[in-house]
């Protein structure tokens, strides 16, 4: 699998065939959610809202930092113009 995911974020796949890619992993993850009874699929849910409560609001906050100072103030200016 991460060859496949290497090869599109490269650019050697084709949109249409990473799209159909994408399709079939979603279909394959909602299969997965809505498997079992109605029990087991709340026990499911309890356990990933017990999960998020205890996990950092936002993650890698360092680095999307950094990628928002990346583009200079200059490229703004000729963009955005005088307001």
């Amino acid at each position: 699998m991460s060859l496949a995911i290497d090869l599109a974020e490269q650019g050697w796949v084709p949109d249409p065939i990473v799209r159909l890619g994408i399709r079939h992993l979603v279909k394959g993850r909602l299969r997965d959610l809505y498997a079992g009874s109605d029990h087991h699929r709340l026990v499911r849910f309890e356990a990933l809202m017990h999960s998020l409560r205890q996990s950092s609001v936002a993650l890698a906050t360092e680095a999307a930092n950094a990628q928002h100072y990346e583009v200079p103030t200059g490229f703004f200016r000729l963009i955005l113009g005088r307001h």
